[in-house]
């Protein structure tokens, strides 16, 4: 749980700091909250994410590996 916390924060904070994808993320998340059935909207809103999320979860694993070094 910890590590997955740590992996979404930095994804979050790293994708609101993007002034242009922060602003996409919100369109995009009320647009699914809105129609949760629209696969258009579901798969940007994954896209977006994932985008964040494997560059959050290399820099931990990154910092790990440094760690045990």
């Amino acid at each position: 749980r910890e590590e997955i916390a740590e992996v979404m924060s930095e994804a979050l904070s790293d994708l609101y700091d993007n002034t242009k994808d922060s602003e996409a993320f919100d369109q995009i998340l009320f647009a699914w909250y809105c129609n949760k059935d629209s696969v258009e909207t579901t798969n940007a809103l994954y896209e977006l994410l994932d985008k964040y999320i494997q560059n959050a979860a290399r820099k931990e694993w990154e910092r790990a590996q440094q760690k045990a070094a």
